[in-house]
C-alpha cells in the first residue's frame, strides 16, 4: 500500500535525520579576504553537513536588507561597498539553524585613480608671460592602495622629460609638492607650480601615479593665445 510506504520512508528519515553543522568554508587560498584587489571575482562557500540536506542562506552584518540563498557567495567585482562582516546560516527543520561566527571581508587594494583639481587647458598671453602673471599652478587628486607613486613630465622634441625641484635656477623655479600625508581612504593632493614663468615652458604637462596594480595619466597644456600674440608682435 502506497501509505505504508510513505510511513516507512518518513520513519527511516526521522531515524537518520541530523541537525545542521556548519564545518567550513572554501575559497581560492591565494586570496586574503582582509587585503582583497578591488575588483576582484570573489567566491566564497559555506559547507555545511546535515539531514536532510539543510538550506543555506548568508547575512551581511549591519544590512538588514542583504540576504543571499545557496551556499556561494559570489561577488565578481568586489569593492569597497562590500567590506563587512558575512554571516553564513544553515537550517534543515531538524533542531536548531546553525550559524558561523561570520568572515570578514575587505577590499584595501585598488589601482591607481586621478582627477583634475585645477583647469588642465589654459590659455596665456604674452603680456601674462612678460608680467609673470601666468597661472602655473597644476593640481590632481590622487586615490590608490598600495600608495602610488607621482611624477611630473614635460613633452618635447625628443620625448617626455621628468620634472624635478633639481632643475630649479636662479631664472626658473619648479616646486612639487604633496598637500597632506598619504592616507589610503583618502583623496592626496599633489601639485607642480612653476616660478617665473618663460615661453619654452609653453606645452603639455603629464602627471602620472603609478603602483603595482596599474597607471593613470593626466594631461595639462599651457598655450599661447596666437591671435593676441601676432597683435603684439606686430
Amino acid at each position: 500500500m502506497w501509505w505504508i510506504n510513505l510511513v516507512l520512508i518518513l520513519s527511516v528519515e526521522a531515524l537518520f535525520s541530523t541537525s545542521p553543522k556548519i564545518i567550513g568554508h572554501r575559497y581560492d587560498q591565494n586570496l586574503s579576504l582582509w587585503h582583497l584587489v578591488n575588483g576582484t571575482d570573489l567566491k566564497f562557500q559555506c559547507i555545511a553537513t546535515g539531514f536532510p540536506e539543510p538550506k543555506i542562506t548568508w547575512t551581511k552584518g549591519g544590512d538588514k536588507h542583504f540576504l543571499s540563498v545557496g551556499p556561494m557567495l559570489h561577488f565578481p567585482s568586489i569593492t569597497r561597498a562590500d567590506n563587512g562582516q558575512y554571516f553564513c546560516s544553515a537550517d534543515n527543520g531538524i533542531g536548531k539553524t546553525a550559524q558561523d561566527s561570520g568572515t570578514y571581508i575587505e577590499v584595501r587594494k585598488y589601482k591607481p585613480m586621478m582627477k583634475y583639481d585645477s583647469i588642465p587647458i589654459r590659455t596665456v598671453t604674452q603680456a601674462d608671460i612678460n608680467n609673470n602673471s601666468v597661472d602655473g599652478k597644476m593640481k590632481v587628486l590622487v586615490h590608490g592602495c598600495p600608495e602610488p607613486t607621482v611624477t611630473w613630465w614635460k613633452e618635447t622634441e625628443n620625448g617626455r622629460k621628468r620634472i624635478t625641484e633639481g632643475d630649479n635656477s636662479i631664472e626658473h623655479g619648479f616646486n612639487i609638492h604633496d598637500e597632506l600625508p598619504f592616507f589610503c581612504e583618502r583623496d592626496s593632493g599633489h601639485i607642480l607650480e612653476m616660478d617665473r614663468f618663460k615661453q619654452t615652458d609653453l606645452g603639455t604637462y603629464v602627471v602620472k601615479t603609478e603602483s603595482s596594480l596599474g597607471i593613470v595619466e593626466l594631461k595639462f597644456t599651457i598655450r599661447l593665445d596666437t591671435d593676441l600674440y601676432a597683435i603684439w608682435k606686430s
